[in-house]
Order: C-alpha cells, then sequence, then structure tokens
C-alpha cells in the first residue's frame, strides 16, 4: 500500500493557468480556523467561484521497463473522481472519491481509507501555501493527497521565465510558457528535477543525505528524468485538462552511448473538468496545517514506532531461503526489501533474538548473510545499536563487512543521540576501526544538521 502511494509521489504533478484580471489586493490575516495563514485573494491565474464545486475525473498510470526482460514489465493504475469546493477566498478543500486501482495488490480497504476524509487547503493566486489534512489520515494517505493537490498549483509570473515554487517532490525550479488556444490559455510547465531541495529523504532502496548549495543540481546524477505538465484553462478561469508526464531512467548500468540497458519508470497523470455546481460540502474545524512538501516522518524508525514482531521477520527470512535456494529467483529482490522493512520495525531486544536465533539454527546456509545484508540498511536506532554490539563482540566480521557497516551510517537518514554515543567509541579506542571515522563523523554530521544545540 505504501510503496503504491509512493509511485504516485514520484508523480509530483503541478498545473499552470491563465493570466486574466489583474486584482490588486492587500495582504490579510486569516483567522485560527482558515487554513491559509494569509490571503491576498487576487484571481489572476483561477476565477473559481466561492460556494462552488467542482468535479474532475482522474486517471494515473505508472510504467516501469526493463530493457530485455519486458515478462517483468509493471503496469499500475488509477481512477477516481476528485469533488474541489471554494469555501471562501484562498479556502479550498478536495474529496477524493470512486477509487479504482489495477495492475497491483491494495487491501481491500485502500480506497476507503483514502476517500475517509477531505482534505482542506490553501491556494493563493495560484500557489497551494498549505495543506490541512485530517489528523486521522495515515502520512501516506496525506502524501498520496499532495501529489494529486500539486497539480492545482500555478506560480506562473511571466512567459519562460524560471520561478521557484514549492510542491510535493520539494523546493523547485520550474520554467513556464504560456499559448492561447481558442478562447483557452494553455499552458506548460517544465520542472527541472534535479534542483528539487529537500525530497532526498524520500525512501526508496538508494538511500541519500541532503545535498544543498547554490546550484541548479541538488541530486546527484544517479537517475535522469524529466518533468512536463500541459494545461488547459478555460476563459472563465477554469482547469479544463492537465495531462501530465515525469519519467526517471536508472542510469549506473545504462550504456552511455546508446542508453540501452536503462530502468525507466515513467508517470503520466490526466485530470479532466467533469461538472461545477452549486454548493458546498461541509468543512472540518479538526485539521493540522502542514506544507505542500512531501512528508517522511514515516522514516523515523524509533523503538517507539516498532510494532512488528519477530515472527514476520522470521518468515520472511524463510521466503528469501526458498527463493533463493537453487538460484535467485525474481520475486528475491522484493522479498529482501521487505525485510529491510520489517527490520526496522524492530526493538534492539527483538533483534539480539533473532540474531542468535539465526546463528543457533538458520533455515538455509543464506540466511545469516540476507541478515547482514540487511542491517546496515536498516537506518533505525535498534539496527545500529545491534550493529554496533556486532562490531565489538563478533570477530567473525570480515574486514569488508565491517568498513560497508561504517560507511552505512553516512546515510542513516535520521541519527539520534543514542545513535551517536553508541558508535563514537568505537573509533576512538580501537585503531582497526579507524577506517570507520568517515561514517561515524557522517552520522555525527547528520545529527548535528538536525539538532541545532548538538554542540552541548
Amino acid at each position: 500500500m505504501k510503496a503504491f502511494a509512493l509511485l504516485l509521489v514520484v508523480l509530483a504533478v503541478v498545473t499552470a493557468g491563465p493570466v486574466r484580471h489583474h486584482h490588486k489586493r492587500e495582504l490579510r490575516e486569516q483567522s485560527s480556523q482558515s487554513c491559509a495563514q494569509r490571503c491576498t485573494g487576487a484571481q489572476n491565474k483561477y476565477t473559481y467561484k466561492t460556494g462552488h464545486s467542482y468535479v474532475y475525473q482522474l486517471d494515473s498510470s505508472t510504467d516501469v521497463e526493463i530493457p530485455n526482460f519486458e515478462k517483468h514489465n509493471s503496469n499500475v493504475t488509477q481512477r477516481a473522481q476528485l469533488t474541489i469546493s471554494v469555501h471562501a477566498p484562498c479556502e479550498y478543500q478536495m474529496k477524493i472519491n470512486s477509487l479504482v486501482i489495477t495492475g497491483t495488490d491494495v487491501p481491500s480497504t485502500f480506497a476507503q481509507t483514502v476517500s475517509a476524509h477531505s482534505i482542506r487547503f490553501a491556494m493563493d493566486d495560484g500557489r497551494i501555501t498549505s495543506v490541512c489534512p485530517s489528523p486521522d489520515d495515515a502520512v501516506w494517505v496525506v502524501n498520496m493527497k499532495r501529489s494529486i493537490l500539486s497539480a492545482l498549483q500555478n506560480a506562473f509570473e511571466a512567459d519562460q521565465m524560471k520561478v521557484d515554487e514549492d510542491d510535493v517532490a520539494g523546493a523547485c525550479q520550474s520554467t513556464y510558457a504560456r499559448e492561447k488556444s481558442g478562447d483557452d490559455w494553455s499552458y506548460t510547465r517544465t520542472k527541472n528535477v534535479h534542483s528539487c531541495r529537500g525530497h532526498h529523504n524520500i525512501h526508496g532502496s538508494l538511500r541519500a543525505q541532503a545535498y544543498d548549495v547554490n546550484s541548479d543540481t541538488q541530486s546527484a546524477p544517479v537517475s535522469n528524468a524529466q518533468h512536463e505538465c500541459r494545461h488547459t484553462v478555460t476563459s472563465a478561469g477554469v482547469l479544463k485538462t492537465a495531462v501530465c508526464t515525469e519519467w526517471h531512467e536508472f542510469t549506473p548500468f545504462t550504456d552511455r552511448q546508446t542508453h540501452g540497458g536503462a530502468v525507466r519508470s515513467t508517470t503520466r497523470m490526466r485530470i479532466v473538468f467533469v461538472s461545477e455546481r452549486s454548493g458546498v460540502d461541509a468543512q472540518s474545524s479538526n485539521f493540522e496545517r502542514k506544507s505542500l512538501a512531501y512528508d517522511d516522518s514515516e522514516m523515523d524508525y524509533s523503538s517507539e514506532t516498532a510494532h512488528a514482531v519477530s515472527g514476520s521477520v522470521s518468515d520472511l527470512l524463510k521466503r528469501l531461503c526458498d527463493s533463493s535456494n537453487v538460484f535467485v529467483a525474481k520475486e528475491t529482490p522484493s522479498q529482501f526489501i521487505s525485510l529491510v522493512a520489517a527490520l526496522r520495525k524492530q526493538t534492539r531486544a527483538q533483534l539480539d533474538a533473532l540474531i542468535a536465533a539465526t546463528k543457533a539454527k538458520p533455515q538455509c546456509t543464506r540466511q545469516s548473510q540476507f541478515l547482514m545484508d540487511a542491517l546496515p540498511m536498516c537506518g533505525s536506532e535498534s539496527c545500529v545499536s545491534a550493529m554496533t554490539h556486532i562490531l565489538k563482540s563478533d570477530t567473525s566480521l570480515s574486514d569488508a563487512d565491517r568498513f560497508a557497516w561504517f560507511t552505512s551510517l553516512a546515510f542513516v537518514p535520521r541519527a539520534t543521540i543514542e545513535m551517536v554515543r553508541a558508535v563514537v567509541p568505537l573509533v576512538e579506542k580501537d585503531e582497526s576501526h579507524k577506517r570507520g571515522l568517515l561514517g561515524v563523523s557522517s552520522l555525527v554530521h547528520t545529527y548535528c544538521q538536525q539538532h541545532a544545540d548538538c554542540a552541548s
């Protein structure tokens, strides 16, 4: 379920609209019951009517293409109805209904979970300044709604002008182009995906840390990417259609001359206006004001959030053993990723018991190696603590594995003081661990980035 939500998050679609009548209005402070903190009320781009609701049809697809392995290609689609209600200047609400997913297995409650609550949002002169979801919505649900809401945003200022805007992908640089199309306005938005700040913590198999300097490139060139949206807005100032495409191409194993061998993920979204009606649904007064940026708080793998039991991890290890008994099966990689995710939810006591059981009675010869390979990819406080204990006490761990484990500390997304206290003595007191100084110092740096008082 969360994996599919993250596929939608990759889309990060943003729309554009027409420049209409330039209403200059003073900045107004909003009440505590408003989603918007400030509102100019300007309608230079959209002219949605207060007290009206606008219905849209949403269709999207995500395709993953693997060269020479066509039978492993995948396609996931979603269809839903969106209702956008306008309650006051800058005050909007979106409701998702009739959600249908194909091409992947999702729980029977998936659509109900996504549609259970509307999401309020503030849009001022085309820019979405905040979202106000229900506190009962899970983080992944809100992120999914953020990706759709980003399709409404229009930060256009002038033709062919670069603008900085915040959306679900982070703080990105975009360029808009505008042209007249009959009575409508047509806009093309091109986002410089590599310029986006704040999206490095979106979870995936490739771990990363922030890179934030004065540069148009904020991401390592591990992949190529392109994002483009084409939008049509009616003369009445209502979004008519939005057709957006974003692709990502994994490049490390690509032939640089022919671009052969690249694994490509392509997401397409089409939003089509259906109808307008007078009247709006009731607004919830129970909300939490947040930004439009992707929320990575589900990457907080603290022991307080641990709720899985060791039995489920043992089952995963058994399935890994079964799928790789003779050769590596196509499901083995996804099973390994599931193992890493499950380890993040374990307490230190559960991990210790699991490691001991694996050593005492392994289900296959590779089981211990699967576990040892997964630990440095985990990144939780419990995993780092368990790794530290093994580094201190297990003399059978090879020098290559020790160096890899230390290096993995540089990619821990959320460092804690307990992690720092556990790993620093390793390089202070043991000469054999000096090669791990870079990883340990990177972990300390990550902690200080996240805690201003780290020096004390």
